[in-house]
C-alpha cells in the first residue's frame, strides 16, 4: 500500500521542487542562452537598421545631395586617409551602436569621422567590407558575417557583425551595416553571483510560504478532520476557524449534513428493528398461544383455531419474504425476466384473490379496466407491485372500505391506478412514504396485517424497470397510487386485429 504523506510535507515538497525548477530555468537562460540570445538580437537590430537606411535611400530616389561635407558625421576625406578609401555616399543610424550607410563605388567620396557616437565602426577592417560587397551577385543579394577583431575586451576578442546587401533597382549601390558584439563574460559572472543570492532568498521564502500556507489552509482542514472523527456517532461541530475559506465552509456544511443524515439513518434503523420485531412477534404470539391452547385443551382443536395458526404462519412467511426481497432489491441481486403479456388479463387474475374482502369484510372494490393492453416487463414483479398497492389501499382505507382500480391508456403508455378513501397523506410526508417502515401517522393502525415494506419494495421494482410511479393525495379524501408502463404497440395492433377477425 502506498505510504501517505501529510499535507504540510507535500506542500513543502511541491514548493521546493517548483523553486528548484525556477532556479534551473533561470540558470539555463543566464549561462547558456544569454549569449546566443544577445547575438540573435544584435543581428535582428543590424538588419532592421540596414532596412531603414535602404528605405530612406529609395524614398529619395537615390538623390544623396542632402548628405554633404558639412555633416557632423561625414567630412571630405584627406589625401592621407587610409582608414576607409571606399567611395561613401550616405547615412549614419546610430541605434544600439550600429552604423548603416549606402556604399557606391563611383565618384563622390565621403569618409566617416572618428566620432561615430560610440559606434565600433573604427574597429572594422575595410578589406572585410570590400570582400563582402564583391561577393554579392544576382543569386546572393545579401551577406551576413560574424568575425573576431584584434581588439581585446577584458582579455576576450571583440567580435563584429557585418551585413551587406544589394539595393534592388540601383546598380552598384549597396547597404552596409556594421555593429559589434561586446563580450559578456563579466556580465555572466555578475549574474552567477546574483543567481546564488536569488536562490538563497527563494529557498528561505519558500520555507516561510510553506509554513504560512500550512497555518492558513492545512490547519483548518486538520481541525475539520479531527471533528469528523465523531461522525460515526452522528456528531459534528462546525469549525469556525475553517469558515474563512469557501471550500472549507462547504466541507463543514457537508459534514454537518452527513452527521444529521447519520442520526436520521440511525433512528430509521431503530424504527425498522422495532417494527420488524413487532410484526414478527404478533404472528408468533398468536401461533404459540393457539398451539399451547390446543395442546392443553383437546376440545380447542377446532378448524377455526387451526385456521388462525395457518393464517398467522402465512403472515409470518410473507413478512420474511418481503424482508428478503427488499434486501435483494437494495443489493441489486434481483434479475428481471421481462416478457410480453396482457396487463389487463393479469390484473383481472390478481383481483380474484381479493373477493374475500368483498364478501367477508365489507369492502367495495370498483374496477375500470381496458379490453387488452400488452406490455413488456417482469410479470411476477409487476404482480407484486399491483398487490402491494392494493394491500396498502386496504390497510389504510379506514372505515370507508371503498377502493377503485383503473387502467388509463394514452398514446404511449398505460397507467394503473389504485385509489382509496382513507385519511390521506400530508404533502410534506409524500417524499418519505417509499422508505421502509415509514408511517405517516405513528398512531394509525392498519385494518389488516401487513409487513409495512410494500411501498419500499414497489419503489425498488419500478426503479429497476425504469417505470414512472407516484401518488396524489388529499387529507381526509384519500390517496391514489399509480405506475405507468409503455405499451407494446405492435402486439397491441396484432391482438386487436385478431379479435376483430
Amino acid at each position: 500500500m502506498t505510504k501517505k504523506s501529510s499535507l504540510r510535507l507535500e506542500l513543502g515538497r511541491s514548493l521546493l521542487f517548483f523553486g528548484i525548477a525556477m532556479i534551473i530555468v533561470l540558470g539555463i537562460f543566464q549561462f547558456f542562452l544569454l549569449e546566443p540570445m544577445y547575438e540573435k538580437n544584435k543581428i535582428n537590430q543590424i538588419i532592421s537598421n540596414a532596412k531603414d537606411a535602404e528605405e530612406d535611400f529609395i524614398e529619395n530616389d537615390g538623390d544623396v545631395s542632402y548628405l554633404n561635407s558639412d555633416s557632423s558625421l561625414f567630412s571630405k576625406p584627406s589625401q592621407n586617409s587610409d582608414r576607409l578609401n571606399e567611395d561613401l555616399i550616405h547615412k549614419q543610424l546610430d541605434l544600439n551602436s550600429c552604423l548603416a550607410y549606402v556604399y557606391h563605388d563611383d565618384t563622390k567620396t565621403y569618409a566617416l569621422s572618428s566620432n561615430a557616437m560610440g559606434c565600433n565602426f573604427i574597429h572594422y577592417d575595410s578589406v572585410k567590407v570590400m570582400e563582402n560587397i564583391e561577393g554579392l551577385n544576382e543569386t546572393k543579394k545579401s551577406n551576413l558575417e560574424i568575425f573576431s577583431n584584434d581588439f581585446m575586451h577584458h582579455n576576450s576578442p571583440h567580435r563584429s557583425i557585418l551585413y551587406t546587401k544589394m539595393i534592388d533597382g540601383y546598380d552598384h549601390y549597396y547597404i552596409v551595416a556594421l555593429s559589434g558584439i561586446s563580450p559578456i563574460d563579466a556580465t555572466i559572472e555578475t549574474l552567477k553571483s546574483q543567481l546564488i543570492l536569488i536562490s538563497i532568498i527563494l529557498i528561505v521564502s519558500l520555507i516561510v510560504l510553506t509554513y504560512t500556507l500550512y497555518r492558513r489552509i492545512a490547519r483548518p482542514l486538520q481541525l475539520i478532520t479531527n471533528a469528523a472523527k465523531e461522525l460515526p456517532q452522528g456528531k459534528y461541530i462546525e469549525q469556525a476557524e475553517a469558515n474563512k475559506y469557501l471550500e472549507a465552509q462547504e466541507l463543514n456544511h457537508t459534514l454537518s449534513q452527513a452527521a444529521e443524515d447519520i442520526q436520521k439513518a440511525d433512528r430509521a434503523k431503530r424504527d425498522l428493528i422495532a417494527n420488524v420485531s413487532h410484526d414478527l412477534r404478533t404472528p408468533l404470539t398468536m401461533i404459540t398461544g393457539y398451539g399451547e391452547m390446543m395442546l392443553d385443551i383437546p376440545e380447542e382443536k377446532t378448524d377455526e383455531n387451526i385456521r388462525v395458526v395457518v393464517d398467522e404462519s402465512k403472515r409470518l412467511t410473507n413478512l420474511v419474504n418481503d424482508l428478503l426481497d427488499l434486501s435483494k432489491l437494495n443489493d441489486k441481486k434481483i434479475i428481471l425476466n421481462p416478457s410480453y403479456f396482457d396487463l389487463t388479463e393479469m390484473i383481472r387474475e390478481q383481483l380474484m384473490k381479493y373477493d374475500v374482502y368483498r364478501t367477508q369484510k365489507g369492502f367495495t372494490i370498483d374496477i375500470y379496466l381496458a379490453d387488452s393492453v400488452y406490455v413488456k416487463a417482469d410479470r411476477s414483479r409487476i404482480q407484486q407491485v399491483l398487490n402491494n398497492f392494493i394491500s396498502n389501499a386496504i390497510h389504510y382505507s379506514g372505515e370507508n372500505k371503498h377502493i377503485i382500480i383503473r387502467e388509463i391508456i394514452s398514446d404511449k403508455d398505460v397507467q394503473v391506478q389504485v385509489q382509496d378513501y382513507g385519511k390521506g397523506i400530508r404533502e410534506e410526508d409524500i417524499p418519505y412514504i417509499w422508505d421502509r417502515y415509514y408511517k405517516v401517522d405513528k398512531t394509525h393502525q392498519r385494518t389488516d396485517g401487513g409487513s409495512g415494506l410494500g411501498l419500499a419494495i414497489v419503489k425498488e421494482i419500478l426503479d429497476l424497470h425504469h417505470f414512472r410511479y407516484g401518488v396524489t393525495s388529499k387529507i381526509d379524501e384519500g390517496s391514489t397510487f399509480y405506475f405507468s408502463i409503455p405499451i407494446e404497440k405492435d402486439l397491441q395492433s396484432n391482438n386487436l386485429g385478431s379479435n376483430k377477425g
